[in-house]
């Protein structure tokens, strides 16, 4: 049963309105609860003059670390997965309606809605499609307002501005956030961050309200966006989920109420979370990582570990750290490095009493990795349990407890305030070196292999690069290492057999594409050797792959049976296979110009522009479709060379002349042709071929009247030809008389011949 959104927005009301009077209640017990008596709002960030140089400082530290970034091109899985999406080519309303639709994959439909924006805006200024600039700074500018969300919260927990300002500063600028705001990709993460931590913000400038103010009717606003904004930054990125434990943290730290409190506090959250959620979990699909149970916590301590580790040395930081199950369960560190946090943890519980915002940092800096920490499966679990870009939540954490040690240091010890701010010093110099890293394919995968040396997916998207710049010997290095390390990887084949093609070592080619068949037996893989059989002339092995294709239901391989039957002049069977892809896909520019390449072969002349042209709207810049187009316009509208004389068995008595003037007509060489064709009609003024192809002569020198003349004593001595009149057509249109051309062009298609059917849907409509 499905309610009206307006009920579902005054039942959701109501029991804020209930929760009200609960906070109201906590408020009133002075013994148990110590409410914040803080004021600070994030409207104050830009109305309070003595707040300028912070949010200057927060807008200037950040740009210059990212800034390098928006001349940064896309890497890993910006175009694959996310930018090349159908729905984004082009971006539209409808298209962004389907974002609401589909639950195939992560489902993010304000992300993917967002990207749609940017890239209509990009496309709006003339910005290029392609170009990721565009995208660069957006991230940029999405972690800037992070930075002052940071700040704000950070204000509602501590008093000190200058403790706030070093830990959103390090939030900001800290090496681990390079990743996030420099990868395309992240836009979801750092977008959900923006809702997450704004719906975070608001929840509690509505409970300060009721506790500190003791004021209950504004407070409706606040609960209503703050669950809004939870509900949009799960749309955005699904880990949004920590905010729940993110409330739960604060709330306790601020107002002390019961465990019973919070929860009938926060039980009304919990539905967007399963609905969402279970959205979420349907449209993951099926995930091939497999872990045993006994392992998970095991996994979770040392995924702790290793961001703790990072966190203080963020040193040798990489897209994928290799750290893998499979890597794991071998280490005999592994059962026993996830004491650590727990001894810590436990440590910070002792000194919970004097020093709770520790205890609340670190509680926060857990939380905010528990969904991708190795409780549950995910997919980038095959190539690591850890990546940068997982922390981004959890540097809320840390941003806190490097507040408060500045605050505590400041009051104590200057000389370990200065040694702290060095280290965010340090930091910032560590983010910027460390942000090109994420510059194009082969900087992220050059890092990677560094770091990671062990890790064969590594070598082989490094390959990949190489092979993306036409490197393709030192690509095959590449993929010979990435097979030394993983010998079952049937794409490390696949892209090796593309680089041994692109070289000319066929027979190599073959045997790899042959070898990830047996691996895996991907469609595509079929259509690439069969591509390489092409090549070496091998009609029936590349017929047979494609038609092996075709048969499991890639229809790409259309195209290339096409291409094949074209390259044999079997262009029947091409049209076919062309007409049958463009039946598929409409938009397939490389179809529609083959078919156009096939119908030339014909002499369809008019068949083949409507082709070319169409293979031109789709791609401008597609140089073969517009060379095709231009060679099929002058195809319609060109003479025809008579090679044996015409329609009548005359004989020429002085074939030798007529047959040197043909010579000559083909070689371009006209004045000299027409010599020869004057001294044939000397010898025999009754053959028609010499007029025609005299004719022809004096057309390309661009002297019309002369061979409208030569075409009209051709048309004399044999009126039932209709190649004649379509010449005699051509030659008026260029001389510029339209309506002769048409009713010459008219008698030729009377008379049944098809060469002037281009003409005159063109030119005589």
């Amino acid at each position: 049963m499905k309610l009206p959104s307006a009920q579902i927005c005054k039942f959701v009301l109501d029991k804020f309105n209930k929760l009200a009077l609960l906070y109201k209640q906590v408020n009133n017990d002075k013994e148990n609860n110590k409410v914040s008596e803080l004021d600070f709002t994030f409207g104050n960030l830009f109305t309070r003059k003595e707040n300028r140089y912070y949010v200057l400082a927060l807008f200037l530290v950040p740009i210059l670390v990212y800034a390098q970034s928006v001349g940064f091109d896309f890497v890993w899985d910006d175009l694959l997965f996310y930018l090349n999406h159908p729905n984004l080519n082009p971006p539209s309303v409808k298209h962004t309606i389907n974002f609401w639709k589909e639950t195939e994959g992560m489902y993010i439909p304000i992300s993917y809605s967002l990207w749609a924006a940017i890239k209509a805006i990009g496309t709006a200024f003339s910005l290029i499609p392609a170009d990721a600039s565009i995208y660069h700074l957006a991230n940029v500018m999405l972690h800037i307002l992070n930075g002052l969300l940071v700040f704000s919260l950070l204000r509602q927990v501590i008093n000190h501005k200058s403790a706030a300002l070093a830990g959103a500063i390090l939030f900001l600028i800290h090496p681990l956030q390079a990743e996030s705001v420099a990868w395309v990709s992240e836009f979801r993460g750092l977008l959900s961050a923006s809702f997450m931590f704004g719906s975070l913000y608001l929840y509690l400038q509505g409970w300060r309200i009721i506790c500190v103010l003791e004021n209950n009717k504004p407070t409706q606003t606040y609960f209503f966006f703050s669950s809004l904004l939870f509900m949009m930054s799960l749309l955005c990125k699904p880990s949004a989920v920590v905010l729940l434990p993110f409330i739960i943290g604060l709330e306790y730290y601020l107002y002390r109420p019961t465990l019973t409190q919070m929860l009938k506090s926060l039980w009304a959250w919990i539905i967007p979370v399963i609905v969402i959620g279970g959205m979420v979990i349907s449209s993951a699909g099926n995930i091939s990582v497999d872990q045993p149970m006994w392992m998970k916590p095991l996994i979770v301590l040392d995924s702790i570990t290793f961001y703790l580790y990072k966190l203080v040395l963020p040193f040798g930081l990489a897209g994928s750290y290799a750290r893998t199950t499979d890597f794991l369960i071998d280490q005999w560190w592994f059962y026993c490095i996830g004491l650590v946090p727990l001894i810590i943890g436990y440590l910070l519980w002792k000194v919970r009493t004097k020093h709770p915002l520790f205890l609340l940092g670190a509680f926060l800096f857990v939380v905010g990795i528990l969904p991708v920490s190795g409780i549950v499966s995910f997919p980038f679990q095959e190539w690591s349990n850890v990546a940068d870009r997982y922390i981004y939540l959890s540097m809320f954490g840390a941003a806190i407890l490097f507040a408060a040690l500045w605050n505590h240091f400041s009051n104590q010890d200057k000389g370990r305030m200065v040694l702290i701010g060095v280290l965010v010093v340090l930091a910032g110099i560590s983010a910027f070196v460390q942000v090109p890293v994420w510059k194009s394919n082969f900087t992220l995968w050059d890092n990677m292999v560094k770091v990671s040396p062990n890790e064969a997916k590594a070598w082989d998207n490094r390959g990949y690069a190489l092979a993306i710049d036409e490197k393709y010997e030192e690509a095959i290095l590449d993929y010979n290492k990435a097979i030394d390390l993983d010998a079952d990887m049937a794409n490390v084949y696949n892209n090796r057999g593309y680089a041994f093609f692109m070289v000319s070592r066929f027979q190599n080619a073959i045997t790899d594409y042959s070898k990830a068949i047996e691996l895996n037996g991907l469609k595509s893989l079929y259509i690439n050797r069969a591509n390489v059989y092409s090549q070496v002339g091998d009609y029936s092995n590349a017929l047979a792959d494609y038609s092996t294709a075709i048969e499991l239901g890639l229809t790409d391989a259309y195209v290339g049976r096409g291409v094949l039957n074209l390259s044999v002049k079997k262009n029947e069977l091409a049209i076919v296979d062309f007409s049958r892809a463009i039946k598929i896909n409409q938009y397939n520019e490389k179809a529609f110009y083959n078919r156009g390449s096939a119908y030339m072969n014909l002499r369809d002349y008019r068949a083949a522009l409507v082709d070319f042209e169409k293979a031109r709207q789709l791609n401008p810049k597609y140089k073969l479709a517009i060379k095709g187009k231009t060679m099929a316009k002058q195809a319609l509208r060109s003479p025809i060379y008579v090679p044996g004389g015409g329609a009548n068995n005359n004989q020429d008595p002085n074939i030798s002349n007529y047959e040197q003037g043909g010579k000559l007509l083909k070689a371009g060489r006209y004045e000299e042709a027409i010599g020869f064709f004057n001294k044939a009609l000397d010898a025999n003024p009754n053959f028609i071929g010499t007029y025609i192809n005299r004719g022809n002569c004096y057309y390309q020198l661009k002297q019309y009247p002369k061979a409208i003349e030569d075409y009209q004593k051709a048309i004399e001595l044999e009126p039932d030809q209709g190649i004649i009149y379509s010449n005699l057509g051509s030659a008026y249109f260029d001389f510029g008389d339209l309506r002769m051309a048409c009713e010459n062009w008219t008698v030729a298609q009377s008379l049944g011949y098809h060469g002037a059917n281009g003409p005159l849907a063109l030119y005589c409509k």
